[in-house]
């Protein structure tokens, strides 16, 4: 086995025996004794000298992991939510994660809501606007300290689920700490070019709005129309901050250095501060630091003499993701990256080199990826939105080159909206006019009958077993080329003597 499989292996290993950990809830207290097995199992392999055990070890670690934030989880919600019967109001202190937002609720009275997080519980924060001494408007970075309660009802499917946080009317809404200098600066500057991307744009709003969403990641007046359409056909990626914008954010910065003369050893290196910045400005969505995140690894191999390896960044990236944040596995945007990157990496690394030279370009070697991409996320659509999406299929070969235009145009509207706004008016109106693209092919699709329709959320038995089926077409694929080309060389060495 190649070390790269090899850390495929300890990878997938880690994610069962999280999920493993968190199937048994009722037992989540015993997190210390697991974690004391896993650390005598180590000992003892490596006293004894046993070898192939380290993918076991490495899922006891992975339930320990799991089931210590399972009870943590347990512990803040009991801790932080106020039962019917009455009981002493929790007071917390929350950081702003978002934009506030005004809304209303069914029983009246105007709210102000952000978003934030309980330890590893994402919360929605409702604080009273009126007849309370809510002394002004959160904003992000800053620290308030609340007191209300935890609701117990879940947003979403699943333990990690976002939960409403209500503040009481009369209770405590005050501003403990403002954010730091290098956050304010970061936040203008995510600001400015969000200016910047609109430059031009004011005949349509809706396409600014699209265009922030695309480039910056701010869905805030992105309209829930379009967001639907776009759900419908498959192709609601495009809003996520991930391994598109990644590569060709990578891309250009790569060819940039290239230009200024920076050695080629260096240029990996030279590029991630930038990367890292990028990925901040966005907000640090899960899917935008698992794809930055392998590209650095990739980016920075030529400089320690090796060459990048795609698969080895999935399977490190997975490792550290899921190692540090357990919780991740429940995070649809996270666990839905990580799939269909690894559909598309499994693609090119052993099916595409064994295809015929007309299906490796153009319109079919764009659907190959396509299908990669769809054939690993299936599952984890099926299980947690109880949809079977496949207009995404066809839409996704027209989508990703109209969104990597997008992308490139956009970037370079941006960028040149902070000296020549009249040339970075031309810029934005092309990405424009490539979101349009991307809505009426979207809006095709999706009128297409049975494009997506509706299935019951699929149990883990049927996730398990649609891997293994297109695992074991792979190995028979593979099983037949090189039968085929075992044959070929020994008819050539035949027909040679």
């Amino acid at each position: 086995m190649t070390p790269a499989l090899r850390l495929v292996v300890l990878a997938v290993s880690l994610i069962a025996g999280e999920m493993a950990g968190f199937s048994v809830p009722q037992i989540s207290c015993a997190w210390p004794w697991v974690a004391a097995g896993c650390i005598i199992l180590s000992l003892a392999a490596w006293g004894w000298r046993i070898r192939r055990v380290l993918p076991f070890l490495v899922s006891v670690y992975g339930a320990a992991a799991a089931m210590r934030t399972e009870c943590l989880r347990v512990d803040a919600l009991e801790r932080h939510w106020r039962s019917g019967c009455g009981g002493s109001v929790p007071v917390l202190e929350l950081t702003v994660e978002s934009s506030a937002d005004t809304f209303h609720t069914d029983k009246g009275g105007e709210h102000i809501g952000f978003l934030s997080h309980l330890g590893a519980i994402p919360l929605k924060v409702a604080l009273r606007r009126d007849g309370s001494a809510l002394e002004s408007i959160p904003s992000p970075g800053e620290r308030w300290r609340c007191a209300g309660w935890v609701s117990r009802q879940e947003m979403y499917p699943g333990p990690f689920s976002r939960r409403m946080f209500w503040g009481r009317q009369d209770g405590l809404a005050v501003r403990v700490a403002k954010p730091s200098g290098s956050f304010r600066r970061m936040e203008a500057i995510s600001d400015s070019l969000a200016g910047c991307a609109a430059i031009g744009l004011g005949w349509c709003p809706d396409l600014a709005a699209m265009n922030r969403a695309i480039l910056l990641g701010r869905r805030d007046s992105l309209p829930p129309s379009q967001h639907k359409v776009f759900a419908k056909a498959g192709t609601v990626h495009v809003f996520a901050i991930s391994g598109l914008h990644v590569m060709l954010i990578s891309l250009m910065l790569v060819r940039l250095l290239a230009f200024v003369k920076v050695p080629v050893r260096l240029r990996g290196l030279a590029s991630l501060p930038l990367l890292a910045a990028y990925v901040i400005l966005t907000g640090m969505r899960p899917s935008a630091v698992r794809a930055a995140a392998m590209a650095g690894i990739c980016l920075s191999a030529p400089a320690f003499g090796r060459k990048g390896d795609p698969l080895v960044a999935w399977s490190l990236t997975a490792i550290l993701v899921y190692g540090i944040f357990p919780h991740r596995v429940f995070d649809t945007g996270c666990t839905l990256s990580f799939a269909a990157m690894f559909g598309i990496v499994v693609w090119l690394r052993w099916v595409y080199p064994i295809l015929p030279e007309y299906c490796r370009k153009g319109i079919l070697g764009g659907f190959g990826v396509s299908f990669a991409a769809w054939t690993a996320g299936v599952p984890v659509v099926a299980r947690i939105f109880g949809c079977f999406t496949v207009g995404g299929l066809a839409a996704n070969i027209a989508v990703i080159p109209l969104a990597t235009c997008l992308v490139a145009f956009g970037m370079t509207g941006m960028t040149l909206g902070l000296v020549l706004p009249s040339v970075a008016a031309l810029f934005n109106n092309l990405a424009a006019l490539m979101v349009w693209l991307m809505c009426k092919v979207s809006v095709l699709v999706a009128a297409i009958p049975f494009s997506s329709f509706a299935v019951e959320p699929w149990p883990w038995r049927f996730c398990v077993l649609w891997y293994a089926v297109w695992a074991c077409m792979l190995l028979l694929l593979v099983r037949i080329r090189e039968w085929h080309n075992s044959k070929s060389c020994c008819c050539t060495g035949s027909v040679h003597v």
